[in-house]
């Protein structure tokens, strides 16, 4: 019979210590907690997609719960059970952002500002 595994929590996670090399905690269904030599916690979720095995950084563990990433496994876990890659549809998130970010009334002030600018101080240099 199969040994079930014991549940990821939160006081076990704050408890373990670095160790020689990076270890994982499996919270199960493709997401595990990789506990790196200098002491910092990242979240990761494996899948395969296409018969090719993928990761995903989730985020580092004070700032992400157990509970978050959780969540974000599942929904990474939908996503692949619609067909859609996790990572190509996060990378796909970030450029939108970046995209939309671009287009921003700052940056184009800033960009016809750097333009004006020294169409302004070579009227002032005549003017003066």
């Amino acid at each position: 019979m199969p040994k079930l595994a014991e549940r990821l929590t939160d006081v076990k996670i704050k408890n373990t210590k670095a160790k020689e090399k990076p270890c994982k905690l499996a919270a199960g269904r493709g997401l595990h907690l990789l506990v790196k030599t200098d002491g910092s916690k990242h979240w990761q979720f494996r899948f395969r997609f296409d018969g090719k095995e993928n990761t995903i950084a989730i985020g580092r563990y004070p700032e992400v719960s157990l509970a978050n990433a959780e969540k974000q496994a599942t929904s990474a876990l939908e996503l692949l059970a619609n067909g859609i890659n996790p990572s190509e549809n996060k990378k796909a998130a970030i450029a939108s952002k970046t995209g939309a970010l671009a287009n921003s009334f700052e940056v184009v002030a800033r960009e016809w500002q750097l333009v004006i600018s020294p169409i302004k101080q070579h009227h002032i240099k005549i003017a003066l």
